[in-house]
């Protein structure tokens, strides 16, 4: 449904409840609370598990049994999560015990030992890819899963985005964004049947010292540098499609620009660029793994996907 949507062109922005300084509705793009399944009862009475966490785990739950089900090896399986990023004095949002949250809440073979999480917003998937290739490299296992997951669903996020006057109401704000929520995750192997898969290409990650919360310049250098280093690990054949993390805020324009202009070499010159946020909102730590997967579903064509944190992170990967 989500291919669908975004094929269509078809956006599930809607009105909340919530609030800005001015009591303006705020726009938001949630799934729907009857596609969830419902907390694990034991979960409720966990102490310490917050509103936003709970909500993460049942979105993570049906995505998570999705790309497992046609999995036969029956050994445990290592999952390197990305998740949401934290505002600068706010808490940690996502901790490593969330594996182990998760596999209570699936009841899935998750390996929460090997397993890793990676706060790190839009580009923590890029980085989970990283560690994910060296685990393949190293393991000797022939599996892994590489995941994101993600929700602006909380009042404490919203309340500070909402101050800054970074999300869109009802009246509308000239440069915000639209918050929204979800999961993806990819099954990947280095095993000889899903050699007639799609193929992911390991991914290129750097730093951008300019990032939203840094007192540093803003050259955009960071994305520029993980555009080439994902083009070079890449099969060297131009670039049809580009699915980026924009998201409606003109923050992230500049950096687009000059990763684009220096790495115009390696793009088809009639490259499309794909900005599902317009779709289904701002997914923050999902974004990676759902721009993969989009690009690896939509059609056969070589594209690159790139994801910008709000801190100084950036990461890109190819698919064809």
């Amino acid at each position: 449904m989500t291919q669908a949507t975004v094929k269509a062109g078809i956006n599930v922005y809607a009105e909340t409840n919530r609030l800005n300084g001015n009591f303006d509705q705020i726009k938001m793009a949630l799934v729907p609370d009857e596609a969830l399944p419902p907390l694990n009862p034991a979960l409720k009475q966990t102490i310490g598990i917050t509103a936003r966490q709970s909500r993460m785990l049942q979105l993570a739950d049906p995505a998570l049994k999705e790309v497992l089900a046609n999995h036969k090896d029956k050994e445990p399986v290592t999952l390197y999560l990305a998740g949401p990023e934290p505002i600068p004095n706010t808490p940690l949002p996502i901790r490593s015990v969330f594996i182990k949250q998760l596999q209570q809440q699936t009841g899935l073979a998750i390996d929460v030992e090997s397993s890793k999480v990676f706060p790190m917003g839009r580009a923590g998937a890029f980085y989970a890819l990283e560690y994910a290739f060296e685990y393949l490299e190293t393991s000797g296992k022939k599996y892994i899963v590489v995941g994101g997951v993600d929700s602006y669903w909380d009042p404490l996020t919203l309340g500070i985005l909402a101050r800054d006057k970074r999300v869109q109401t009802i009246p509308g704000e000239m440069d915000a964004f639209v918050p929204g929520e979800g999961a993806g995750f990819l099954l990947l192997s280095v095993d000889e049947p899903f050699q007639g898969a799609r193929k992911l290409y390991r991914p290129g990650i750097a730093e951008e010292e300019g990032g939203r919360y840094s007192d540093k310049p803003y050259r955009g250098d960071g994305l520029s540098q993980a555009f080439r280093k994902a083009i070079e690990n890449g099969t060297g054949a131009p670039i049809s499609n580009i699915y980026s993390s924009l998201n409606g805020e003109s923050f992230g324009n500049k950096e687009f620009g000059v990763a684009v202009m220096r790495s115009s070499d390696s793009l088809n010159p009639e490259y499309d660029h794909r900005h599902p946020a317009e779709c289904f909102g701002d997914l923050g730590g999902a974004f990676g793994t759902v721009l993969i997967g989009l690009a690896a579903l939509n059609d056969r064509n070589y594209s690159l996907c790139y994801g910008s944190s709000e801190h100084e992170f950036r990461g890109a990967a190819c698919v064809a």
